[in-house]
């Protein structure tokens, strides 16, 4: 429970067996960024949206989800229901450190609901267009979190695909 990066830095040789809890961070942009280094990442791939020839990875620019699907949906539990987020410089350099050290060209924002904070989406896609960052990506979010001037500006700056989840009892819908 908490935070799986603040118990590995934290972490004194001893592996404790059973339910392991970490403190909340607050600032997520304490977190360094992910070392792929020991990991085959020109495998990875995300190939129903990506050509398999550019280097995928995944990158998370928040945590907790403020929605009520907790009954069934891992991130509330895990990370709260207090969003967490990190900040538009901090993800930039992250996309600028994956492509300088990992020439990966393909990303899929791992939010839950990645458009939750519009504005917040409309500047790292501003963000990406203007450090020029060749990039295509994806991102998971809601219908109701978007608009046509989003999926623009998002579409410009590498936008391949969105992934919505579409949950209702309803069996029209």
């Amino acid at each position: 429970m908490g935070e799986p990066e603040q118990f590995a830095m934290n972490l004194n040789n001893d592996i404790p067996k059973g339910l392991v809890a970490s403190s909340k961070l607050e600032n997520l942009d304490d977190l360094p960024f992910p070392d792929w280094g020991p990991f085959n990442i020109d495998t990875f791939s995300y190939s129903h949206y990506f050509n398999n020839k550019n280097v995928f990875t995944s990158i998370l620019t928040s945590r907790g989800c403020p929605y009520s699907c907790s009954y069934y949906c891992p991130y509330p539990g895990f990370q709260g229901d207090k969003m967490r987020y990190r900040s538009v410089d901090n993800i930039l350099n992250e996309i600028e450190y994956l492509i300088d050290n990992y020439n990966v060209r393909s990303i899929l924002f791992r939010d839950p609901i990645y458009t939750l904070d519009m504005k917040r989406a409309q500047k790292i896609s501003e963000g990406i267009i203007e450090r020029k960052l060749n990039i295509e990506w994806v991102c998971e979010t809601h219908f109701d979190r978007l608009n046509r001037d989003l999926i623009l500006i998002m579409k410009d700056s590498g936008l391949k695909g969105i992934n919505v989840g579409i949950e209702s009892p309803n069996e029209d819908v």
